[in-house]
């Protein structure tokens, strides 16, 4: 009876801990998953180091740390097996993306991983530009081909190829690109200069150019047809001679000279590509203009053209102006002012200015 009665005693003393307890509940504190951070950089060129940095938490501290790597599609080379070591580096042998695996496993045996891709490129060296042409020299509705070639610098190349003819304008065959040959055709004889600019993937530009010969035989000897933009001027003033040859094997050059009053040639340069020279004379007399036109085997023929060069008679520069009204006129009354001009060099030109000032406070 006394052992029943004791039981109920403490049956219900049970039961008023097992209500009272909830409002002293302790709660555990939550356990954190392991994970892992890496730091690698990005791109570095071939020879140099690679160094990987991985820092675990969560889990159950202490960390170890294991690490590899494969090179593209390679298989993984170990670096380091696990130890307390959360470091390691690689000096790159070849160029390639290299995948760096880092794993991390806590005192629990949980070990997670994490890849980071690094970029080794090709030790830098500067570009060059060894672009080539099929042919220097070539007949009338010939073709050239330009290869564009390139070494060192950064790839992928782009290339733009453009010509510049005698006269000096340009021609662009085909602007920036990858492609890597075109063909020009030439169906005027001349001199050419064909550029093939390189640009590598950094923005490094270079240009090669190569002077072309696009000849053309007549079966007819040379002759000189050049001319004068005037043949009477005066003391100061341009004077254009345009060259100019027909027959004989093309492209023709030219070589200028003049004479003053009956004096000896003066070279103004020697034989040149260029089919149009200006000349002006600073003194007065009967000059004398010769230009000699040579084709392409060497054949001459000259023309000599004569101009009369005459003082310039514009007398110094003067103004004359009036205006319509006397000096003092009612407000808001039209005034108006007329210039002319006498001397200087004609046609003129006028700029006109007032200034307003208060006459009795008004």
């Amino acid at each position: 009876m006394k052992k029943q009665h004791l039981t109920a005693f403490w049956l219900s003393l049970l039961m008023t801990i097992v209500w009272v307890l909830p409002a002293f509940t302790i709660h555990a504190e939550a356990v954190q998953l392991l994970s892992i951070d890496v730091a690698a950089p990005m791109e570095v060129f071939q020879g140099e180091s690679i160094t990987v940095r991985a820092s675990g938490s969560g889990g159950t501290a202490p960390y170890q740390y294991y690490f590899s790597y494969k090179i593209n599609n390679g298989n993984w080379t170990t670096l380091r097996n696990y130890s307390s070591v959360s470091s390691v580096s690689l000096t790159t042998s070849t160029a390639g993306n290299y995948t760096m695996r880092s794993f991390v496993r806590d005192a629990g045996g949980q070990s997670v991983y994490c890849d980071l891709s690094v970029q080794v490129r090709e030790p830098y060296v500067t570009p060059s530009n060894i672009s080539t042409v099929s042919s220097t020299v070539i007949q009338k509705g010939g073709t050239v081909t330009v290869k564009g070639l390139a070494s060192g610098g950064t790839k992928p190349y782009q290339f733009k190829y453009y010509y510049v003819d005698q006269r000096g304008m340009e021609h662009i065959v085909k602007d920036y690109s990858t492609t890597a040959s075109v063909p020009i055709k030439f169906n005027t004889p001349g001199y050419y200069t064909i550029h093939c600019t390189l640009k590598d993937k950094d923005g490094k530009v270079l240009d090669k150019a190569f002077n072309i010969t696009v000849q053309y035989a007549t079966g007819r000897a040379i002759s000189n047809s050049s001319t004068l933009s005037t043949y009477s001027t005066s003391v100061g003033i341009n004077i254009n001679i345009n060259a100019s040859a027909n027959g004989g094997t093309q492209p023709y050059q030219y070589e200028y000279y003049y004479s003053t009053n009956g004096s000896t040639y003066i070279k103004l340069s020697s034989y040149t590509k260029t089919s149009k020279k200006t000349i002006q004379f600073s003194e007065p007399g009967y000059i004398k203009v010769k230009v000699i036109a040579k084709d392409l085997n060497g054949n001459t023929s000259q023309a000599v053209k004569s101009i009369t060069v005459k003082n310039n008679t514009h007398r110094v520069l003067a103004l004359n102006s009036s205006v319509s009204t006397t000096n003092l006129v009612e407000k808001n009354t039209n005034i108006v002012i007329k210039a002319s001009g006498t001397g200087g060099i004609q046609p003129y030109r006028f700029a006109f200015q007032y200034r307003t000032t208060a006459v009795n406070g008004n």
